[in-house]
Order: structure tokens, then sequence, then C-alpha cells
């Protein structure tokens, strides 16, 4: 999958400092410490976000809780488009930054 998006990737930032984490995927929700100051929160289910993070993925149509603790949203392709519309009125009303990555070539690979 590397060899896929390298020349893609090298647009934004030097191959050297690109890191892929590989996701447990037995575990409903993840968090993953991507650099010093940023942190993601993977949301997989109806959990609420736990804890303050730069960065929240929701994924799987996952219950966004009352109180967001994220700076960013993230909203993935596995979520279906009435979950990300009323997400993204959600957002909307809240003034909260987002970003949705349906239909446009992002994607999340299960790789064994």
């Amino acid at each position: 999958m590397k060899f896929n998006i390298w020349p893609d990737l090298k647009n934004y930032s030097e191959l050297k400092n690109i890191r892929f984490t590989k996701l447990n995927m037995d575990k409903e929700n993840q968090y993953i410490q991507l650099m010093d100051s940023v942190d993601l929160f993977i949301q997989n289910s109806k959990t609420s976000h736990p804890s303050k993070s730069k960065i929240l993925l929701l994924r799987k149509n996952a219950t966004l809780a009352r109180d967001i603790k994220a700076d960013f949203i993230l909203i993935d392709g596995s979520n279906s488009y009435p979950y990300i519309n009323r997400i993204k009125d959600r957002l909307d009303l809240e003034n909260r930054p987002y970003y949705i990555l349906k239909d446009n070539f992002a994607y999340v690979w299960d790789s064994e």
C-alpha cells in the first residue's frame, strides 16, 4: 500500500518524515500520538470521546458526544450520507472546524 500512495504523499512532505501506524482492528476506539503536540482519537462506536485530543476521527456512524473535546473533527468515508449531513449541520451550528473524507479519494485499508 505504501508504494501506491508515496507519489501523492511526496507532494506534501519528505518521505523520511512520513510514518505509517498499524491500527489494532480488534479495538473499537483508538488513541494515537502522531507528534509531540498532535494526537488523534479514532471513534468507531457509540462510546463518547473520552478526553481532549487535537483531532477526532469519526468512523462508522459513531455517536458524537454532546461535549466535543477535540480541536478538529474528521469525518471519514465509512459514515453514511445521512449521518454526515446531521453531523455537518451540528458542527456548522457550533462553529466547529471539520473536514469530510468522503468521495475525495481518501481511504482506510484493512490489511494483514
